[in-house]
């Protein structure tokens, strides 16, 4: 919402600004909104859509687009809600800290999430389903980790509900706590895995990867 607030604003204005313009002003909007410093990763898809990568590197951050399958990677992917908000600031806020302090459970969590996260690039590029479903995986056990908060019983039970059905892996969208999850599977088990989803707890969501980004149309009173 505010990425496209951001949009249409610079229509109006005429401000003649950047997408990635946009993600730095709407991001330094929530963070003094909601008063906790706050990240870019949610504004990237809004305003470009499609499947790309965030490279965090030194001097700022950067998207690459990534040359997936989209239509493929839509079959393979079902969301749900979890019944509650997510704890965004409290569990992200609380990680953080525990690195600057130097936990070492939580510094090698957050080094093998960083490198799953390169592994998945690379499947998701070669369009290696199956390894998209381990990694995803993976990331999950080395997350739910760092802090006993991020994961939920409704989460969990979720998760291995649909894992026993046909889910190839799944994790929380997000800093957990609670909001969205999301879950790899292969097409013909979608029908399994959203009735054991379903049966779990949570309540499904439509979902569809846009392709475009945000998009301004301006209509005639």
């Amino acid at each position: 919402m505010a990425v496209a607030i951001c949009a249409a604003l610079d229509r109006l204005s005429g401000a003649g600004l950047r997408p990635e313009n946009w993600i730095h002003i709407s991001r330094d909007v929530e963070a003094i909104v909601i008063r906790v410093p706050t990240g870019t990763q949610d504004h990237y898809p809004p305003a470009f859509g499609g499947a790309a990568a965030i490279v965090l590197a030194p001097g700022g951050e950067r998207r690459e687009a990534l040359g997936c399958d989209l239509d493929e990677l839509e079959k393979r992917l079902v969301l749900c809600y979890t019944g509650k908000p997510r704890q965004s600031g409290i569990n992200n806020w609380e990680v953080f800290k525990r690195h600057i302090d130097g936990d070492k459970s939580v510094v090698q969590n957050l080094e093998k999430i960083a490198q799953v996260a390169r592994e998945v690039r690379a499947a998701l590029e070669r369009n290696r389903w199956s390894e998209l479903g381990r990694l995803v995986r993976e990331e999950w056990e080395f997350r739910r980790r760092s802090l006993r908060t991020i994961s939920t019983p409704v989460i969990d039970r979720i998760i291995s509900s649909a894992r026993r059905h046909g889910a190839l892996g799944g994790k929380v969208c997000g800093a957990g706590g609670g909001g969205c999850l999301t879950l790899v599977i292969e097409p013909e088990a979608r029908a399994r895995v959203e009735a054991a989803v379903s049966a779990a707890g949570g309540t499904l969501l439509p979902l569809r990867i846009d392709r475009e980004g945000v998009q301004v149309r301006a209509e005639s009173l």
